[in-house]
């Protein structure tokens, strides 16, 4: 499929006539690496890669929070008892810090680093 695909490649100076089922085609003749990430035992609630691609981290609704190394899969650790219905992960834009339902973590030693504290009450 692919030799087919690239016959019809524009040559420099031609115009491209491609449409979307072209590239479309072109996308599933080409494979891409894919990992399979088990290791919570309930349903994952929310996922957030760190800026650089390297890590993913996965909140559950079984109250934990992995961190997982994207490429091999391996789970590098598992911060416990932070996750609630609502919770959602994120890096910060360097990477370094993870936030989660309300606490900062260090990224790299799983050490938390601070609890935010809600200022306002009754909707002020």
């Amino acid at each position: 499929m692919r030799e087919l695909l690239e016959q019809h490649r524009p040559k420099k100076g031609e115009s491209d006539l491609r449409g979307f089922e072209w590239h479309y085609l072109y996308r599933l003749s080409h494979t891409y690496p894919v990992t399979v990430i088990k290791g919570h035992v309930d349903v994952v609630l929310d996922v957030a890669y760190s800026p650089d691609g390297k890590y993913l981290a996965s909140a559950s609704s079984d109250g934990m929070v992995k961190v997982w190394d994207v490429q091999t899969g391996q789970e590098l650790f598992t911060i416990r008892g932070t996750v609630n219905s609502r919770s959602t992960v994120a890096f910060s834009p360097d990477g370094k810090r993870l936030a989660i339902h309300g606490k900062v973590w260090d990224a790299q030693t799983c050490q938390e680093l601070l609890t935010l504290i809600r200022a306002c009450r009754g909707g002020q």
